[in-house]
């Protein structure tokens, strides 16, 4: 499904077909074993987005925990969904509206919620500046 490339200068890229087109995802450089573990996520990733499949657990941790920059990369080949690091506005919107069909008293209190998060919180402030002990207040 997928294989590894070494380019020259030690960099390393992954190769792997989608349907009708080839994908590359280049890594830099980096070891051989180190281009390979990847390479074993990213055919476990296109398995799953493949077969209509949920991701196994041991590569949604490590999809969680790898860094922003191939996780960028991975998103841009269509197998995974990019991070956000949107506003607490545009978050509590899309949250909003994927809630429908909600009792009128449900509703108030969810966009009293919604009122007082943006009080505290601010419309603009990135999500990924609020830290455990902001949201603890």
């Amino acid at each position: 499904m997928a294989s590894v490339v070494r380019d020259p200068g030690g960099r390393k890229r992954i190769l792997f077909v989608e349907g009708d087109s080839r994908k590359a995802i280049r890594l830099g450089r980096m070891e051989v074993r180190h281009a390979e573990s990847i390479r074993v996520k990213i055919e476990s990733l296109l398995s799953a987005k493949l077969s209509g499949q949920p991701l196994e657990k041991q590569t949604a941790e490590w999809l969680a925990e790898i860094g922003d920059a191939l996780h960028a990369r991975l998103a841009r080949a269509g197998l995974a969904k990019p991070r956000t690091d949107g506003t607490p506005g545009e978050w509590l919107e899309e949250f909003m509206a994927s809630r429908g069909g909600l009792k009128p008293e449900c509703l108030r209190k969810l966009k009293q919620t919604e009122v007082k998060l943006l009080g505290f919180f601010g419309k603009g402030k990135a999500l990924g500046e609020i830290t455990a002990d902001d949201a603890a207040r």
